[in-house]
């Protein structure tokens, strides 16, 4: 595990490793992928006659650091992983320098900017974390996933804190069935 000479490094590359920890960047991960024909066979019980589709998908462990090495947790919860281009192509504000210093203040609740890692023969631009797109895999399956990846990348603390509270944020977000009536309220104002 080799890290960056910065004094808060980003990143952690981690080589033919199935540990896991919070922040682990795990690429091409398969990841199932339910359409409507699946959900109709169970509701009618039925038996699945379509093989199940597999995407690979690039996703981020948010599962505690301590709940998987003090093995409290058989099942993880992973958010998708995309470069920021892609984000940029799909929707033009987050390509455009207002969208980009969003992002980097934390100010889009759905996504978390991650910064580049160039060292090693091993380069990752600026990616997003997209909690929009959440999902739980088993411990085990996704360490001998691990195992497989020849280089990936570990967030760091600070960083890997900052991205869990980032989700902790976009997830306990509440939204009001009546607000408080703005202009009632700035008729009170003295100024």
């Amino acid at each position: 595990m080799a890290l960056l000479n910065n004094k808060y490094p980003w990143y952690e590359l981690v080589c033919n490793s199935g540990e896991l920890t919070q922040g682990d960047i795990l690429m091409g991960c398969p990841v199932p992928s339910l359409d409507d024909s699946v959900y109709k066979s169970i509701r009618n019980e039925e038996e699945v006659s379509d093989p199940i589709d597999v995407k690979l998908t690039d996703l981020v462990i948010l599962s505690q650091a301590c709940d998987l090495l003090n093995d409290k947790i058989s099942t993880v919860v992973l958010c998708t992983v995309i470069p920021l281009s892609v984000l940029g192509e799909s929707n033009q504000h987050y390509s455009s320098r207002k969208g980009i210093e969003e992002l980097r203040t934390g100010k889009t609740p759905a996504y978390h900017l991650l910064d580049k890692y160039t060292e090693e023969q091993f380069n990752s631009y600026f990616t997003i974390v997209n909690f929009h797109e959440l999902y739980t895999l088993p411990k085990d399956f996704l360490s001998a996933h691990a195992e497989t990846i020849e280089k990936r990348l570990r967030i760091l603390p600070p960083y890997r804190e900052h991205l869990s509270q980032a989700f902790a944020r976009y997830f306990m977000r509440v939204g009001l069935p009546i607000d408080i009536d703005k202009d009632e309220l700035a008729q009170m104002a003295t100024n």
